[in-house]
């Protein structure tokens, strides 16, 4: 046995992880039971895109750096365009790695050739580019570019317009909405002479749907990164609360209205929690 939990009679740390998939399993769970068929969707941040058309007359065929296609070769028949994902971890840096290589190597003009992609396969974007996919129709996906106006969670604006060029254009779409939300755990730390304080949600779980299969996966964002993907949107969360067994305990949705668990059976497991 572990020295630390003799002394302290603490948990290690792998029976102290929820799980994020057995707590939406239960949200889902007490929204249907109260006949609530979702939770209010969160727009999340937009991230800056550069579309390059072909304009070779040959399939262009490369590997996409981030792996967006699960392994699989991009192939960009000529005229098709490819989507390229910026680094960055807010708008503005994105949008500026975005025209530093748009302008750079004369994209606008050239678009997708066989020079850009050499230059990816050597790794001269590593520090600039995150994604390369495709194929994708050129005209279309430049017609989903928009002017962006995102308000940060400390309430800065960011304002984005789209580039079009010939051959090239780059910018933002419409911010997506997602199913996301802030999960508040019962723990209460007390002072000296203080009455105890609960602990602020400090995780949000988001909820993803592959497209082809419609399976749903969640991942956890921690506060500071989640702030950065849903700015002023951040606040207004659903917020979960949750004992420290990982069962819901409430749901606060973003118009105060309160669902309260009422001693339901555990999806997840036999026993009643509440």
């Amino acid at each position: 046995m572990d020295i630390l939990r003799i002394i302290f009679g603490r948990k290690s740390w792998k029976e102290s992880v929820h799980q994020a998939d057995k707590i939406w399993t239960q949200v889902k769970y007490h929204l249907a039971a109260n006949g609530v068929e979702d939770l209010p969707k969160t727009p999340r941040r937009p991230d800056i895109r550069i579309i390059l058309r072909n304009t070779t007359e040959n399939t262009i065929i490369f590997p996409n750096p981030g792996g967006h296609s699960k392994g699989k070769a991009q192939t960009i028949q000529p005229g098709e365009a490819a989507m390229v994902m910026l680094k960055g971890d807010n708008l503005n840096t994105q949008y500026a790695n975005a025209h530093d290589i748009v302008m750079h190597l004369d994209l606008g003009k050239k678009g997708l050739t066989q020079d850009f992609i050499q230059r990816l396969r050597s790794n001269d974007f590593s520090d600039l580019i995150e994604e390369v996919y495709g194929p994708a129709p050129f005209e279309k996906e430049c017609g989903r570019l928009e002017p962006i106006h995102w308000t940060n969670a400390d309430g800065n604006i960011t304002e984005i317009n789209e580039v079009l060029e010939e051959n090239a254009a780059y910018g933002a779409r419409e911010a997506t909405k997602e199913t996301a939300f802030q999960v508040a755990f019962k723990v209460f730390v007390k002072g000296t002479q203080t009455t105890p304080e609960q602990s602020e949600p400090g995780i949000v779980i988001a909820v993803n749907k592959d497209w082809e299969t419609q399976i749903e996966s969640t991942r956890p964002i921690v506060a500071s990164i989640a702030e950065g993907f849903y700015g002023e949107y951040y606040a207004d969360m659903p917020v979960v609360t949750v004992d420290n067994n990982g069962n819901v305990l409430s749901i606060e949705l973003n118009d105060s209205t309160i669902i309260k668990n009422k001693r339901f059976k555990s999806p997840t497991s036999k026993k009643t929690y509440g």
